[in-house]
């Protein structure tokens, strides 16, 4: 192709900017990808790298289905809910890291709390202790 001629140069240059924009990444896939391999068994560590849990369910939204909050199974044997906006940006290298005294001082859920569709307290507690 001859690039020297306006046609083929302008062409050339639309097809670039095609490129760069599929190859582009906007913040928000950015989250979403980040958080794509958090699962069941997910580490959850301190910022010094100690394992202070793992990620023992995702919970989804009545409505929507999309991801609502992540169960992090503690150390020390509780679970706790951490909404799932607020868990997002703390993913780095496929794992999640929390401060150790900020998560042992999250509310706890037991397992009959999530059973309960009609208990929504818990979603509170984790929303006003996560989301201040």
């Amino acid at each position: 192709m001859n690039l020297s001629t306006p046609l083929a140069l302008t062409a050339a240059l639309m097809l670039a900017g095609v490129v760069y924009a599929q190859t582009a990444v906007s913040p928000r896939t950015t989250l979403e990808e980040r958080m794509r391999g958090v699962a069941a068994g997910t580490r959850v560590e301190s910022p010094a790298g100690e394992t202070i849990g793992t990620v023992e369910d995702i919970v989804p939204n009545d409505r929507t289905g999309r991801p609502d909050y992540v169960l992090i199974a503690m150390s020390s044997g509780t679970t706790t809910a951490v909404p799932y906006a607020a868990v997002m940006p703390k993913v780095h290298d496929g794992h999640i890291v929390l401060d150790r005294s900020r998560l042992a001082g999250a509310p706890p859920v037991r397992a009959s709390d999530l059973r309960d569709p009609s208990n929504t307290a818990w979603k509170k507690q984790a929303d006003q202790y996560w989301n201040p």
